[in-house]
């Protein structure tokens, strides 16, 4: 629900585009969800992207993008929060995402 509400904020009712096989209780329920959320105005957003070590060296080295905008990787980025997964995804997790039988492919996506 929070990544549905953060896309929302961005795209407004665009982001009912993306749901349309949802079931329609579930999308009830996001719809509530919506209800509670502001859309950002065009041009409101504004990337606030706090980096350390060698990534804060490459984007300082990087500069302005001169656009006056933020680029959309980098208003992604600030908007939701990062997560370092990586040791979470073993071989035999990243083999559920493969398997012919769903009940398995939904265990690997509740696991990540």
């Amino acid at each position: 629900m929070a990544l549905f509400s953060e896309i929302y904020k961005h795209l407004g009712e665009k982001t009912n585009q993306f749901l349309d096989g949802v079931k329609p209780a579930t999308m009830a329920l996001i719809e509530k969800e919506f209800e509670k959320v502001t859309p950002y105005a065009k041009g409101e957003f504004e990337c606030t992207r706090s980096v350390k070590g060698e990534a804060a060296e490459v984007e300082q080295a990087a500069g302005p993008s001169g656009k006056g905008e933020p680029d959309a990787l980098a208003a992604l980025e600030s908007a939701l929060p990062r997560a370092d997964i990586s040791k979470q995804l073993t071989p035999k997790l990243i083999k559920m995402f493969t398997e012919s039988d769903w009940k398995l492919k939904v265990k690997g996506c509740e696991a990540v």
